[in-house]
């Protein structure tokens, strides 16, 4: 089921992206027959979440969804997908997002999105990858668990003073992120997929991040 977008006119048209990648990769069809989709500006990108009422949720802004090649459009539909495949929102893997402080939400959701994004190689700029940029030290095909514990040691080893400057606001702030904006807090798992928090100076907005949770554990 998918919903229109509120007081927006609508260009994209996810269920033909959705027919798209089920022609190609049916494995996901069973788990797509089963989640609500509903467009909406309360994101930036895109995310997947688990209600109150305990049913799967594809939460999208179509503006975004829209401005992407198919290629990457196919990409984040797994990325989402992936999500609930490897049980980072369901489960008990993980502590609810809801019981989370904002910014270990923030550094789960970075762990969570390297076990996946290796496996993607279409995803618009932004994307944090293992292997590349900041994490340029970790290996690719990994759990989240594994990227968390790794992302802890990055925090022990960030140098004082590092990271300070730059645009005011810590990675995860209301209406930072992509899935991180006014309204979104009471969602249980959803993903930010990351084109803001780690795009065009996410070394120093990580190594704030980073700051600010060895400060508040």
């Amino acid at each position: 089921m998918t919903e229109p977008i509120e007081n927006e006119e609508v260009n994209f048209d996810l269920n033909i992206h959705i027919h798209r990648l089920l022609m190609d990769e049916p494995f996901f069809a069973a788990l797509s027959r089963r989640m609500d989709k509903r467009a909406t500006k309360a994101v930036s990108t895109a995310g997947v979440t688990v209600t109150e009422e305990g049913k799967l949720q594809l939460v999208y802004n179509s503006q975004f969804m829209g401005s992407l090649s198919d290629d990457a459009k196919k990409d984040v539909l797994k990325h989402e997908f992936y999500h609930i495949v490897f049980q980072h929102v369901t489960g008990n893997r993980f502590m609810s997002f809801r019981d989370m402080a904002p910014n270990e939400r923030k550094i789960h959701n970075i762990a969570m999105d390297l076990s996946i994004n290796g496996h993607l190689p279409n995803l618009p700029e932004g994307a944090c990858f293992p292997g590349k940029g900041i994490f340029a030290e970790l290996e690719p095909y990994q759990t989240a668990e594994w990227y968390l514990k790794k992302l802890r040691e990055m925090q022990k080893d960030q140098p004082q003073g590092e990271g300070e400057g730059g645009e005011g606001g810590d990675p995860g702030a209301n209406g930072e992120g992509g899935g991180q904006g006014q309204g979104q807090q009471s969602l249980d798992g959803l993903d930010s997929f990351d084109d803001q928090a780690v795009g065009t100076k996410w070394k120093s907005k990580l190594s704030r991040l980073l700051k600010s949770e060895s400060r508040s554990s």
